[in-house]
């Protein structure tokens, strides 16, 4: 018999197909899951246009200065006097939702701001910031954690003078041995080794959907906040309360949500 844990990403979102069951309002959000909003992104044209065509970021990194961002921004600064945010992560429950745009688009504001920024792709099954961000084919994560020889420093491409990547890497991998290598000693080490580095003032992660994955487990765990991505009308509720209880037993910090408003 297969058991709900069993269910993968299909299954996910074919109930949210199905549902009828939305958050309308931020506000419903925020009483019904007690979660703050640390900002909410505007519907863009072009952000359909980007997710339709999956073309390149780099003309488009602008956006990142939109007030909406700048509003993102400051939130993650004030709860910074607070907490030290180095790490961090965007969690969404679905695919295509914007979550690998908007972390983009995180990492550059950070970055236009002064802080030395690292974005790393661990999203193994559909990495796209190198294609986002036209990075030639080449070593990355998937590489650092089958080579213990490599060396994390040696591998990163840079953006800007503040901005730097390391892509998903190289290695053709089987579906399970995705979530077992970043779910591995390597992994925890690997990011132990970036966090305690003196070279980046703010390390974000790009990772893969939470629902039906195993995938980003050690990542929610071990980074020092992780920001659960909402959309309006389109996320079915209970799916979002699924998110925040998986994120909850891996021990994640929750900051609050970023909601975007897609078309």
């Amino acid at each position: 018999m297969i058991t709900r844990k069993q269910f993968g990403p299909a299954w996910y979102e074919e109930k949210n197909i199905k549902s009828t069951n939305y958050y309308k309002t931020k506000f419903q959000i925020e009483n019904n899951l007690k979660l703050c909003t640390l900002g909410e992104i505007s519907y863009m044209p072009i952000f359909k246009q980007l997710r339709k065509e999956k073309i390149s970021m780099l003309p488009h990194l602008a956006i990142s200065e939109h007030v909406d961002f700048l509003n993102i921004y400051n939130s993650l600064v004030t709860i910074n006097k607070f907490y030290s945010l180095k790490s961090l992560m965007l969690a969404s429950s679905l695919r295509a939702h914007g979550k690998s745009l908007i972390t983009i688009l995180l990492a550059k504001i950070f970055s236009t701001m002064g802080q030395r920024v690292l974005l790393i792709d661990t999203d193994l099954r559909n990495p796209c910031i190198r294609h986002r961000l036209r990075i030639k084919p080449n070593k990355g994560l998937s590489d650092l954690l089958t080579y213990s020889e490599l060396n994390w420093k040696d591998l990163i491409y840079p953006i800007s003078d503040n901005l730097k990547v390391i892509s998903e890497g190289q290695q053709e991998l089987r579906p399970r041995e995705w979530s077992d290598l970043l779910c591995s000693i390597q992994m925890d080490k690997l990011m132990n080794s970036i966090h305690i580095d003196n070279s980046f003032d703010i390390i974000l992660y790009d990772t893969a959907t939470i629902l039906g994955l195993n995938d980003s487990n050690l990542i929610a765990k071990n980074v020092d906040g992780v920001i659960l991505l909402t959309v309006l009308n389109y996320i079915d509720c209970d799916l979002i309360k699924e998110t925040l209880v998986h994120l909850k037993k891996q021990n994640a910090f929750i900051l609050g949500s970023i909601l975007n408003n897609l078309p």
